[in-house]
């Protein structure tokens, strides 16, 4: 009985194992050949044309601060945009279509995995998984879809297989199997400086002919009722024009001191080298040169009415990124008609001149600390902000720090920098375009000759211009006034890319570092220095004294070249 009980355990357990071998078999081998037949296959053939690509949406999870990034690209209203940053224009819009083309006939070049359980060795596991516990393997979702919104490819993207660069894994989210594919991926980013042109005011230093800095005093007058609004009272300027090449400081008229061209060219060279970081976008009731739309303010309304509708929302907005909206006008205002305001940045205003007649000015506002999202679109994460602020609108509440604001302790992960923000706008001034024809003269009679031995003809008190300085004159006019027609068709055209760089500035703050502000700001003493006592150098390769000996090898000059009494 023993026997026959310890041999039936023996059957049931050889069963058992037998059972499970056979499971771990199955589960490890395709179930079928269909498994593979989708190897070779386009994961969208229907996707071949990459210009049909409308909207481009990128998520990544980031393992050290377990958060999910966004960033969009979407063709709107015959404008490309970033959604995810405040709507902002897409300058680099070309990259849309290199990324939606390197997306064209992907092909499953191979399976990698069958199963859900592997998603995390190979690095595509969804992004957007609400699956909390999951913190690493996540991949990189990238959607492409068209004008109407219809899908065109959505692909998680994983690892690169033994570091081949040319080779993913990759998958569909809606489907578990894992394929190796080759892709061109170099143009996919996530980084905003890579879809915009940083590049802020987009122009040379060999072009500059008009650097000035400014800084105002302000105070409080009262406007009636108990209210108070701030007033420029003083202002200091620094102006600096370039004139033969040469930059002159305006002012500067001691003898002893003279321009530090060493000084000069870092500030030039900052300003055409200067790039902004992030954008946020303006309140409403602001125009294009940075003055208060009055057109929007209520018709018939008092003064204090006025004053009142401004500090409930745009006066706030402003000063929450270190902007002041001055009186400009004198005295105490008793009218809305006598209300006249300008914009002032607590950390100074600068005006820069080219040889195109653009004239950039730059008002500096308050710094700002953050990581580089933060700086980018602020703290709000991902915003929108699809509609214009308007008057009525509540301070911008977004908790942004400054830079005495910032946070004790610094995150390694994810460090912070110090920004400042810069709203700008552009006039064109066609005094600073040079090359303006000049009106030629017209020839007149010559005097009377007090010359007795003149001839009679000499002698006319109403001698007229010789035929031939009239006609000489006439081709000197006809030749200016066509060369005037010319420029001004230049300045036509000078004036129209102005307004466009002022368009483009019109409804965004910038965000340029707080190093690169710290270049363009200079002191009178920082740009002039003492005259050396030093006497100029010679050229290179002339010693000092002239030639050796005095003179010319041998002394005096070459035969030929002797001017004296006996070299005539």
């Amino acid at each position: 009985m023993k026997e026959s009980v310890q041999t039936l355990i023996y059957v049931v357990v050889a069963v058992v194992c037998a059972a499970f071998a056979y499971g771990a078999y199955t589960q490890s081998q395709p179930n079928t050949l269909s498994d593979f037949v989708k190897v070779g296959e386009e994961f969208y053939p229907d996707f071949d044309n990459p210009t049909a690509a409308k909207s481009l949406e990128i998520f990544e999870y980031d393992e050290n601060l377990a958060t999910i990034s966004r960033f969009k690209i979407e063709y709107e209203d015959g404008v490309w945009r970033i959604p995810s940053h405040h709507n902002y224009p897409a300058e680099a819009k070309e990259e849309l279509y290199k990324v939606a083309a390197s997306l064209v006939g992907v092909k499953r070049e191979a399976l990698a995995g069958r199963l859900a359980n592997s998603h995390r060795r190979y690095g595509v596991v969804d992004p957007l998984t609400e699956d909390m516990t999951v913190l690493k393997g996540r991949g990189q979702r990238i959607k492409l879809t068209d004008a109407d919104g219809n899908l065109l490819v959505d692909y998680i993207i994983g690892k690169h297989p033994q570091e081949n660069d040319r080779l993913y894994y990759l998958r569909r989210p809606d489907e578990e199997e894992t394929y190796l594919v080759e892709l061109k991926l170099d143009n996919i980013s996530t980084k905003f400086a890579d879809w915009i042109d940083p590049d802020l005011l987009q122009l040379n230093s060999s072009d500059l002919t008009l650097l000035s800095q400014q800084d105002a005093k302000i105070k409080m007058v009262p406007v009636g009722a108990g209210r108070v609004m701030p007033e420029k009272v003083a202002e200091e300027v620094i102006t600096l024009d370039k004139e033969n090449s040469q930059w002159k400081l305006e002012g500067l008229t001691d003898d002893k001191k003279e321009l530090k061209s060493t000084a000069v060219n870092t500030i030039t060279t900052a300003l055409a080298g200067l790039e902004y970081e992030g954008v946020r976008r303006k309140p409403g009731g602001l125009t294009g040169d940075l003055k208060i739309d009055q057109e929007l303010l209520p018709p018939g309304v008092s003064l204090q009415e006025v004053i009142r509708f401004l500090s409930g929302g745009l006066l706030p907005q402003l000063q929450d990124k270190g902007y002041t909206v001055l009186l400009d006008s004198q005295g105490n205002p008793q009218k809305v008609e006598d209300l006249q305001f300008e914009i002032h940045g607590e950390g100074g205003e600068m005006v820069v001149g080219t040889r195109d007649g653009l004239k950039y000015y730059l008002h500096f506002g308050k710094t700002f600390r953050g990581t580089r999202r933060q700086i980018q679109v602020g703290d709000t994460g991902t915003a929108t902000e699809d509609e214009d602020a308007s008057l009525t609108d509540a301070p911008d509440e977004t908790g942004e720090a400054d830079e005495d604001e910032s946070s004790e302790k610094e995150d390694p992960q994810n460090p912070t920098s110090l920004s400042r923000y810069l709203m700008v706008r552009v006039a064109f001034d066609p005094s600073l375009v040079p090359g303006r024809p000049t009106k030629p003269t017209e020839p007149k009679a010559l005097p009377p000759s007090q010359d007795p031995g003149e001839p009679a003809i000499a002698q006319r008190p109403n001698a007229k211009p010789t035929k031939q300085q009239m006609d000489q004159y006439q081709a000197d006019l006809e030749r200016y006034e066509e060369d005037l027609k010319t420029f001004e068709t230049k300045l036509d055209g000078l004036r129209e890319e102005a307004a466009e760089m002022n368009q483009r500035f019109a409804d965004w703050y910038y965000l340029v570092s707080n190093e690169s502000y710290d270049k363009l700001k200079f002191t009178r003493d920082e740009i002039v220095q003492l005259k050396s006592d030093k006497p100029a150098s010679p050229p290179a390769g002339m010693p000092q004294g002239g030639f050796p000996g005095g003179g010319f090898p041998g002394g005096g000059l070459p035969g030929g070249l002797n001017f004296g009494p006996s070299g005539n």
